[in-house]
């Protein structure tokens, strides 16, 4: 009877001390939305002054039909830059979190939103951070990202500077 209860006790310490996964999508959406990805990527748009967070899944196990857009959060840089631990709420009138898959399940218009980067938003450094989003009919999307910030322009062949 002790054995099961010290057992029973240290995995519970050791589910609780898991930390989240660094890349992750959760929310309520999620009961009608597939919310699984492949690749997360992080990318700056200087001349806007944009963010892009975008997670991405292979339509085949080869990637040769393409990839399915999970979700896409584009939100305007703050007056001043990114400040680390400070939430950059969003905007839905100028930002957008949207869904672009083959089969058209797309999500409802942004409500409301907050985006916070855990590490510095360098161009072609490692940065991280979280949002937590709520949509027009209620359901939320939370997530998490940590990935190279890639510097992206609109005005060039080399859209993000991958060579």
């Amino acid at each position: 009877m002790n054995t099961r209860l010290i057992v029973t006790a240290a995995l519970s310490l050791l589910a609780s001390a898991c930390p989240p996964p660094p890349n992750f999508l959760d929310g309520s959406i999620k009961e009608s939305h597939d919310l699984s990805f492949d690749l997360v990527e992080v990318r700056f748009f200087p001349e806007q002054a944009m963010f892009e967070v975008a997670y991405f899944k292979e339509l085949s196990e080869d990637g040769s039909t393409g990839v399915d857009t999970v979700a896409k959060l584009v939100f305007a840089q703050p007056e001043g830059g990114v400040v680390v631990d400070q939430a950059i709420p969003l905007d839905p009138a100028r930002d957008v979190l949207e869904r672009v898959t083959a089969d058209q399940d797309v999500f409802p218009g942004l409500r409301e939103g907050e985006v916070t980067f855990s590490a510095a938003a360098t161009v072609g450094e490692t940065t991280a951070g979280e949002f937590s989003t709520t949509f027009t009919n209620g359901k939320t999307l939370n997530g998490a990202f940590e990935g190279e910030l890639l510097s992206c322009s609109f005005d060039s062949d080399d859209v993000c500077g991958g060579g």
